[in-house]
């Protein structure tokens, strides 16, 4: 299957949008476990409190500590966040540096992607997993260094999209 599809600067930012929570997981997962604990911790302190015990205070203690942690890694992700965005803008902006096409080929060995300054080759067994988010595939070499493949169903319509995605599924498993 080949799909020649010509470069859209607004859908490439969504997409590269999509990415995002999964190039920056490790700050996103620490976030959302260090609220968790917060939860925790607060309910069970006051619950004690209630029950007038004198170790809830305790428990309150660790709910604290664990909100200044969820606090500094939530800032943390949202300034990495900012951050790539502005850089993601910054590139869009050099219009010389910006494709006017990709070529999208799913080969029975590999995926080969090409544009007007390079061609990749990445053979199935390289992709660590797939993903449909938003209507979009996302395959994944390395997702921590950003390493992410996205095609949209509105690059390539709706028939062609649901033929992608199965033969995907046979090929990263």
């Amino acid at each position: 299957m080949r799909y020649e599809i010509p470069f859209d600067l607004e859908l490439y930012y969504l997409q590269t949008k999509i990415t995002f929570p999964y190039v920056f997981s490790d700050s996103y997962r620490k976030s959302k476990e260090a609220l968790f604990w917060f939860i925790i911790f607060i309910c069970l302190g006051i619950f004690i409190i209630i029950g007038k015990g004198n170790l809830g205070f305790l428990f309150l203690a660790f709910s604290l500590f664990s909100f200044y942690n969820f606090y500094t890694y939530n800032k943390k992700y949202h300034n990495l966040k900012n951050d790539y965005m502005s850089r993601i803008k910054a590139l869009i902006d050099k219009e010389n540096e910006i494709p006017k096409y990709g070529i999208f080929e799913f080969n029975k060995d590999c995926l080969v992607f090409t544009d007007d300054f390079s061609e990749t080759k990445t053979e199935w067994n390289n992709f660590q997993e797939y993903k449909i988010v938003k209507s979009n595939l996302l395959l994944m070499r390395n997702k921590e260094q950003g390493d992410i493949v996205v095609i949209g169903k509105s690059e390539i319509g709706e028939i062609e999209f649901k033929n992608v995605i199965s033969f995907v599924k046979e090929k990263i498993k």
